[in-house]
């Protein structure tokens, strides 16, 4: 149960460390780090508290060994790779971080189909808002947008996203296990 939700939190603080300082006065980014930084905390603290009590050796089920698992995250890469070199080859380098939060968005649709085998709340949301940021960073340089927009758009919000839509399934959600479940089963039992 933990690990989903440290890679969203490692993500989180991943977003808003490196682009979601573009742009943003320092005060307003050091209340955003602090305050993804305690989102994430909160996450990995009730991500704890519902892991289901360890009965003796792990189980061969999960993510290292699932292909569908393995596709999606290929997905995701060629994404990256491909509309990063079209960028640049057009000589648009700076849609970059639009190229990045669009992949990582629309490879979540894959993914929890691949860890879940059904929709998913956690990966829905988190997909949809990424994919958005993507979307409206671009948007954004091509219309020319002041620079913080890219700061807020393309790392503050994502690094947001990544934290506190797990906390909000995990905590108010009908199922405490939709951001790490790393089965081919259906969560909610």
């Amino acid at each position: 149960m933990m690990v989903g939700t440290a890679i969203g939190v490692i993500a989180g603080m991943w977003w808003v460390l490196g682009p979601g300082r573009e742009g943003v006065s320092a005060p307003v980014w050091g209340v955003c780090v602090a305050v993804v930084a305690l989102l994430g905390a909160a996450s990995l603290v009730l991500a704890r508290r519902s892991a289901p009590r360890a009965s003796g050796a792990l189980s061969g089920r999960g993510f290292v060994r699932n292909p569908r698992y393995w596709a999606a995250v290929a997905v995701e890469v060629i994404l990256v790779v491909v509309g990063n070199r079209v960028a640049v080859a057009s000589g648009r380098r700076d849609l970059s971080l639009s190229i990045v939060l669009i992949a990582v968005g629309v490879h979540f649709l894959p993914l929890m189909w691949a860890l879940f085998g059904r929709w998913s709340a956690a990966f829905g949301a988190l997909g949809f808002v990424l994919t958005a940021c993507g979307v409206g960073v671009a948007a954004a340089r091509i219309g020319g947008a002041p620079e913080w927009v890219f700061g807020v758009v393309g790392g503050i919000v994502p690094a947001l996203a990544f934290t506190a839509i797990p906390l909000v399934v995990m905590g108010f959600g009908r199922s405490r296990r939709v951001m790490v479940e790393t089965s081919d089963e259906p969560v909610a039992r």
